[in-house]
């Protein structure tokens, strides 16, 4: 535990979350904490596990984080809550932000006891996703039904919760940012183009349909390459193997390369002639938002907020999953004609500065944070 004195700020504000590695939510609380900026207030990340592939730590420190860890022995919800009280009491915030759907039961439990009205959560990804279907149903109502306040990333996530009974004053929907980026040239090789994924190696994220495309990628361009970025997770132990297997069948074991986990998969995804990704359920991915941002023309699945992203046939293209024929065509066409990719790109990037930008998101949550 790192110091817990308040060294006279005006305010103080306690934010929870499930880990910090490299993942959407971690990059998006990450990038809102370097546009909140207020010198006038602290903030404060209370982590409840560690982060299997790297971590953020350092930026975050960086920005003036200060940074809890849980210990592994505070390993029950009794424990834990009790942590909680105790720490977040000597640091006395205006309110507690809970950026990870598990830990918004905490953030209003804690927020009840200690007289902590502004008590906010999140909900980021779908609730018929893997994480929040898993839960049992106590669980699942505590976690969006009692806090004061529910982020999320895309109106298909606002009517999901209220479906579940959520009133929808208490559900503000404020988008994903992007750091703005100069868009550059980016001349294909119709030879060698590189088709690019970007997922952990869930069921969900669809990776071997991703295969299957490929395959019939590689029929019209027998240099092409499809990187799948992402590693293995412990809950879905086998999804590494079946994918591997659907390559070795299909023969293209030369040309589909499971990449891992890489810690700048931006450095991986600018090198890419088209994104594609075929999740089963999404909220509001990022990567998507990258791709834009770069220049990378994308092509993806018609689910959850992506279609809020992606105005088919303007910025970008979605189809059905599971329609291969039409994500092949499509990779082709943006290969090989080069007007059509440089309208899709000009327009993709144009729309990240113009609705994702770090500047207008914090913004939104700056007039929840000061109401």
């Amino acid at each position: 535990m790192e110091n817990t004195e308040n060294k006279s700020y005006i305010s103080n504000i306690v934010y929870l979350i499930g880990e910090i590695g490299f993942g959407g939510t971690e990059k998006q609380m990450t990038l809102v904490l370097r546009y909140l900026k207020n010198p006038h207030e602290k903030y404060h990340l209370i982590v409840f596990n560690r982060s299997y592939f790297g971590s953020l730590k350092k930026e975050l420190m960086s920005l003036g984080v200060e940074i809890y860890f849980i210990p592994k022995s505070v390993n029950s919800i009794y424990k834990r809550l009790k942590y909680l009280i105790n720490l977040i009491k000597i640091i006395k915030p205006k309110l507690i932000h809970s950026w990870t759907i598990h830990d918004n039961s905490y953030a209003y439990l804690v927020g009840a006891y200690l007289g902590i009205s502004k008590t906010f959560g999140s909900v980021r990804g779908s609730l018929y996703g893997t994480s929040f279907a898993k839960l049992p149903e106590l669980y699942k109502i505590s976690s969006i039904r009692f806090i004061s306040r529910i982020f999320v990333n895309t109106l298909s996530i606002r009517n999901e919760l209220i479906d579940y009974g959520i009133n929808k004053s208490k559900i503000s929907v404020i988008a994903n940012a992007v750091e703005p980026r100069h868009l550059t040239d980016y001349i294909i090789n119709e030879n060698s183009p590189v088709i690019c994924t970007i997922g952990n190696l869930r069921y969900n994220k669809n990776h071997e349909t991703f295969v299957k495309i490929m395959k019939n990628v590689v029929e019209i361009f027998p240099k092409a390459e499809g990187w799948i970025i992402g590693q293995p997770v412990p809950d879905e132990p086998n999804q590494e193997k079946k994918i591997k297997k659907l390559i070795n069948e299909l023969n293209i074991n030369n040309s589909v390369k499971l990449m891992g986990f890489q810690s700048n998969p931006m450095s991986y995804l600018e090198k890419a002639s088209v994104f594609i990704l075929l999740s089963k359920n999404e909220g509001q991915p990022n990567v998507i938002l990258e791709a834009m941002s770069l220049g990378v023309p994308v092509v993806a699945s018609n689910t959850g907020g992506i279609p809020e992203i992606i105005n088919h046939g303007k910025n970008g293209f979605i189809y059905h999953n599971e329609e291969h024929d039409r994500f092949v065509n499509k990779i082709v066409e943006l290969i090989k004609d080069s007007s059509k990719r440089e309208k899709i790109v000009n327009k993709a990037h144009s729309d990240t500065i113009l609705k994702h930008n770090p500047k207008k998101i914090v913004s939104l949550f700056r007039k929840f944070y000061d109401d």
